[in-house]
């Protein structure tokens, strides 16, 4: 009995050592790491985007199909943004926005003019994507007449747009 212990014990042992040396080799295929690490880099001049949202609505047994959209449209100049922010609504008037910032690791942080019942002054945050646009959200507060973020911690990416032909 004492001699299979021993045994055990060596070939526990020796298979624990003979794992430990496995060398892991690299990734033979650097393209791919390299595309999965890449940053896009916002270009200069004018880029949009658009996003068409259908909601049904059904009225005597009929599906209707209401259309509301989100547009934003903006220039880069250096590290300078400026452009548009509007939601556009199938029924009622549409809000529209522009906005002045400044671009810092393909994010914009501006500030946003816009249109509803009243004029509305707030903080306005966008992600600019090879593919799309992400606008930040969050709760606000107001302060001296313009709509802050309380916590950017706390906030968070929505309302994708995807990246549309500029006319």
């Amino acid at each position: 009995m004492k001699n299979f212990k021993f045994y055990l014990s060596i070939f526990i042992l020796s298979f624990i050592l003979i794992n430990c040396k496995k060398e892991t080799k690299p990734s033979e295929n650097k393209s791919e790491i390299t595309q999965k690490t890449e940053k896009y880099v916002v270009a200069q001049g004018k880029h949009c985007f658009l996003s068409t949202i259908e909601s049904p609505l059904i009225k005597e047994k009929d599906t209707i199909y209401e259309t509301n959209r989100l547009l934003l449209n903006c220039i880069v100049k250096g590290n300078k943004v400026t452009g548009n922010y509007d939601y556009i609504p199938y029924k009622q008037n549409a809000i529209k926005g522009t906005f002045e910032g400044v671009l810092e690791n393909n994010t914009v942080t501006s500030i946003c003019n816009s249109t509803d019942n009243e004029r509305k002054k707030e903080e306005f945050i966008f992600k600019i994507e090879k593919e799309k646009v992400s606008i930040f959200g969050g709760e606000k507060i107001k302060k001296e007449g313009t709509w802050y973020f309380v916590d950017k911690n706390k906030g968070f990416y929505m309302n994708e747009l995807p990246r549309i032909n500029c006319n």
